[in-house]
């Protein structure tokens, strides 16, 4: 069925009247709020980390203003863990980024067995610190 829409006033071309016989969508309209949180962690982590295989994949992907920093299971490809910045990550947004991963594993009483990196200088510790090295603790 086709929406018909009534000819646009003036030169604007905007839509002025809709005969749609469905309603608008809901979605978008809220914010999921504390309840999908509530979902990520419990939900959807017990689903991912199910069959995890202890190899992970980490990346950042930079979206215009924001950065999306990912750990994925490198071979079931199912995202375990992910954080949003609106600015470049910081060594310390890393680390901590990496040590609230570590605690949900441990609670879990899973370990990893590699870890592969695009090599990024944002993974590893800054050189005047101490000689190279990741910056994920060998605890894992």
């Amino acid at each position: 069925m086709a929406c018909r829409t009534a000819p646009p006033v003036g030169i604007s071309g905007a839509t002025t009247v809709c005969l749609s016989p469905l309603r608008p969508s809901r979605t978008g309209w809220r914010q999921g709020g504390k309840r999908a949180s509530d979902r990520w962690e419990t939900e959807y982590l017990a689903w991912a980390l199910a069959d995890f295989s202890g190899y992970l994949a980490i990346d950042e992907l930079y979206d215009g203003p924001w950065c999306v920093l990912s750990i994925v299971d490198n071979r079931t490809f199912k995202r375990l863990f992910y954080q949003v910045l609106d600015h470049d990550p910081t060594h310390e947004d890393m680390l901590a980024f990496f040590q609230r991963f570590q605690a949900v594993l441990q609670a879990r009483q899973l370990t990893v067995r590699g870890i592969t990196t695009d090599g990024s200088i944002r993974f590893m510790e800054a050189p005047s610190t101490r000689p190279w090295r990741p910056l994920v603790p060998p605890a894992m």
